[in-house]
């Protein structure tokens, strides 16, 4: 097949590649917060992608010692959870559909 050369990558090991579209869509990402101080209570933050099909993915995002490295580890889909919206200071679904 041929491609056009805005969708060829080169590796750092200088292998060819097709960037290729696996799916397109929506995502939330949110962090966990102590419910005394409002101050983040875990390192963790989870990122919760929605495709064009409507069908949910949902992970965890850890950093991890290297600086800008993080770890995903892919968690149960729950799609009925709201969030805290803290600039307007109330709850709201994962996706306002």
């Amino acid at each position: 097949m041929v491609f056009p050369l805005s969708v060829i990558t080169k590796t750092k090991k200088g292998k060819i590649e097709v960037r290729n579209l696996v799916e397109r869509g929506f995502y939330v990402i949110y962090d966990y917060r102590n419910l005394d101080d409002f101050k983040i209570s875990e390192n963790k933050q989870k990122i919760v992608l929605k495709n064009s099909k409507n069908q949910i993915k949902s992970f965890f995002i850890f950093p991890l010692k290297e600086k800008g490295k993080f770890l995903l580890v892919e968690t149960e889909n729950k799609e009925d959870i709201k969030v805290w919206n803290d600039e307007l200071k109330k709850e709201e679904n994962l996706f306002n559909d």
